[in-house]
Order: C-alpha cells, then structure tokens, then sequence
C-alpha cells in the first residue's frame, strides 16, 4: 500500500488540473525528446515500482493507446471531528485519523508529453469500528463555496438524528462550525499526495532519461 507522505514539492514546467467540486486531480507533464511510445515503455518499467503493492491492479496495459490504469491504496489524513467537539477531553484525540483510500490512476502518452490523472474513492477507516466506517466528507478537490454550504447543510441535518441525542448542542455547534475548515483542509491533503505521486513518477523518467544521455 503507498503510504502517504508530507513532502515539499517542487514543481516546474507542469499543469494541473484545476476542476472543482470532484475526486479528480490530474496533470499533463512535457518530456522533449520522447515519443509516446518510449514514454508508454519507461512508464511501465516506473509504475512496477511505484505500484507494488499485492493491493494494487492493472486493470489496463494498452500499448496501442498507450494508456495505462491501475487501480491502488493510499493512506490519508482526514480532519478528526472528536477533536473539535472534545478539545479538553481526558483522550487526547490526535487532530487528523487515517483513512485508507482506493482510487484509480490513469496514465495516457502523446508525443513528447504524458497526461496522468486520479481519481479517489471516499476514505475507509482504518481498524475495527462500530461506528461509520466511511470517511466523514467526500474526497472533493477544489470544493466551492456552494458545495460547502451544502455539506454544512447535510451535518445540520445529520446531528438532529438519534445517533447524537447523547451529543451537547454546544458540541454540535462547534463540529459544524469546523466543516469548511475541515473540507479544505482534506481536499489539500489529497492535493498533496496526488502531486507527490505524479512527481515520484516523472522525476523517475527524468532520471532515466539522463542515465540514457549519459
């Protein structure tokens, strides 16, 4: 399973893709003196370490479209709402739980560029719960203002309903005051482990076209 992990990345000649209120990130990275089909082959050779998980699956290899789609895990920090409703609790809730995410990692080649793309599904939690195993937001990149309203709307909703009749007004009050914080907050970090995959794979054909130069 890919761990997530906080880098600082540095990025050049690249763009993103800047969609809003979906579980999409992608990117299209410029490689010069490269085909689509030599890029197609390096990837492969890339992704068996990238991807090395028993966890992980091809689900396409095509040479003749060059395009490439695996389906994987990662490991990311979600906001921890206890610790917002509970901050002078006798436990000291961490401020983030890891929630085990399956997304889709799609790879297409052109001539001297390559477009890579993710798509992440909603978090699962990991361990042994009794409670909603599912991630308490949607993996949502780039969320609006009306898409915050109306996850904000949803909460309201969602703690008039039994499961928190042991739960204060005032604790209620605080968890759905912290929603959009915690959104954008989530949405970031799944920026960051998108953009730290996308670079750990062309820094590679980076490097392996440099040990052909050389």
């Amino acid at each position: 399973m890919m761990k997530y992990l906080l880098v600082l990345l540095l990025v050049s000649n690249i763009t993103f893709s800047q969609q809003v209120d979906t579980n999409e990130i992608s990117i299209v990275k410029n490689i010069e003196g490269l085909n689509a089909n030599q890029i197609f082959s390096r990837l492969n050779l890339i992704l068996d370490n990238v991807f090395n998980s028993a966890d992980d699956i091809i689900q396409l290899n095509d040479s003749n479209s060059n395009n490439i789609i695996i389906k994987a895990n990662a490991e990311i920090p979600v906001p921890n709402q206890n610790k917002i409703m509970y901050p002078n609790a006798i436990i000291d809730y961490p401020d983030e739980i890891m929630y085990s995410h399956r997304y889709t990692f799609n790879v297409s080649c052109k001539d001297g560029r390559y477009k890579m793309k993710i798509n992440f599904n909603r978090g699962e939690f990991i361990g042994k719960t009794n409670s909603n195993p599912k991630s308490p937001y949607l993996a949502i990149m780039h969320p609006t203002s009306g898409f915050i309203a109306e996850q904000v709307y949803l909460w309201k909703n969602e703690v008039k309903t039994k499961d928190w009749i042991l739960v204060s007004k005032k604790k209620k009050k605080l968890l759905i005051e912290a929603i959009p914080s915690h959104i954008k907050e989530y949405s970031k970090n799944l920026e960051t482990y998108g953009k730290y995959i996308f670079n750990l794979i062309h820094d590679s054909i980076l490097e392996s076209k440099y040990e052909d130069n050389w």
